[in-house]
């Protein structure tokens, strides 16, 4: 009977654990560039970048985002070096990929690096799609 109160206890102290640590990836990081502002930006602004794969980016994703994962500045691709003194916000499911990306790129030169949301903390693409369909 014991070891049965002990095992649900730490089971029960696991999830109190896991819900926490959802609620705070949900929440978001200080200084992140929330999801509404992210695709509000037009070109001119900021060049918005996806850095998941492309068949995620597929699925959702910012309504000005263009597709560039990670891979390609793993590789050393030089498709962004025309941007290095623009706004550039990167933006992947939390932030893992797009805080990789931006280490990538500062090692590069890149100053004026942001991160926006991750598509777990805000809906992207929802917004266009309900403009496009209400009247």
């Amino acid at each position: 009977m014991n070891v049965l109160l002990i095992i649900c206890a730490i089971l029960l102290i696991i999830v109190i654990g896991l819900y926490a640590f959802w609620q705070k990836l949900l929440k978001g990081k200080p200084g992140r560039v929330p999801g509404a502002e992210v695709e509000k930006k037009t070109y001119e602004e900021a060049l918005v970048v996806d850095t998941r794969w492309k068949k995620e980016y597929d699925r959702v994703h910012a309504i000005n985002a263009v597709s560039l994962p990670i891979k390609l500045f793993k590789d050393g691709s030089d498709i962004l070096d025309d941007y290095k003194d623009k706004d550039i916000i990167l933006y992947c499911v939390v932030d893992v990929t797009s805080r990789n990306t931006e280490k990538l790129l500062r090692e590069r030169g890149f100053t004026k690096l942001h991160i926006g949301d991750g598509v777990k903390q805000y809906d992207y693409g929802k917004s266009y799609i309900y403009k496009c369909f209400t009247i």
